[in-house]
Parts: C-alpha cells; sequence; structure tokens
C-alpha cells in the first residue's frame, strides 16, 4: 500500500457502506460499515459500527467493531466494544473499554503504510495525547 495520508473518507451517522475500502489515507466511522479496510489511520466513532477485516497503521476506537484488526498502533477508548481478534505492536486502553476478543502483541510486523514509506515514523501518525511523556526527576530536569 503507498503512503496516502492526504486521503480522507468519513462515514456521516446513518450511512451504511458494505464493501472494500482501500488506498486512502484516513476513514472516519460515525454510520455503519461493512467491509474490508486497509488504510493508515481509522476513527470508529462512538456510536459507530465497524465489522470486517482490517490493516491499519493507527486506529483509534471509541465504537463498536467485530472482525479482525491488525494495527501497528491502536487506542481503544473508554466506549468501545470490539469482539473478535486484534493484533498490535502499540495499544492503549481507556477504563470501561469492553474487549472480548483474542489478543496477540507483535513488534515484528511493521504498519502497512510505513513498509514502504521510509521517512514517516510511527510517532508521526500519532496524536499528542498518545506520544509517551518524557519523566523527569525532582527538580523537573527531562531524563
Amino acid at each position: 500500500m503507498t503512503h496516502i495520508l492526504a486521503k480522507k473518507s468519513v462515514f456521516g451517522t446513518g450511512a451504511v457502506f458494505r464493501g472494500k475500502i482501500s488506498k486512502v489515507g484516513a476513514v472516519d466511522i460515525h454510520g455503519e460499515v461493512y467491509a474490508d479496510l486497509e488504510l493508515d489511520k481509522l476513527v470508529l466513532e462512538k456510536g459507530g459500527i465497524l465489522e470486517g477485516n482490517v490493516r491499519v497503521g493507527l486506529g483509534v476506537m471509541a465504537g463498536r467493531f467485530t472482525g479482525r484488526l491488525h494495527a501497528h498502533s491502536i487506542w481503544v477508548m473508554k466506549s468501545s466494544v470490539l469482539l473478535g481478534e486484534i493484533e498490535y505492536a502499540a495499544l492503549q486502553m481507556d477504563r470501561g473499554a469492553a474487549l472480548n476478543c483474542r489478543i496477540k502483541h507483535n513488534w515484528e510486523t511493521p504498519p502497512p503504510s510505513l513498509s514502504e514509506a521510509k521517512d514517516v515514523s510511527p510517532a508521526d501518525m500519532m496524536p499528542a495525547e498518545l506520544l509517551p511523556q518524557k519523566a523527569t526527576d525532582k527538580d523537573g530536569d527531562a531524563s
């Protein structure tokens, strides 16, 4: 997959889509999507539904997902419900998130788009709130 962060698709509340989505940089889902996806960034909004096989660099999950998810980085928010199978390299999960799935940690597989885009680091794709914060000592100096 080529690295295409500039393209974004949005499925609004009430929309229902069935099919396959690829060659898109980002997808925001507020409605229902029943599809296989391969993309750089996925945002499944609260109230959104996604069913299918998904390969993504960064997934932010707040809605209901059913299927197989292969994500380099994933943020599972408290309103999310995930069912099926998840494979990830980096995972952040908020208290209250519901996971009823097989979860597999895998550091060896690069995200789909980064395997071809050598000049982009995983941190470039993550929201600032997901990046690790530098530790400070008792004098306030960063270590």
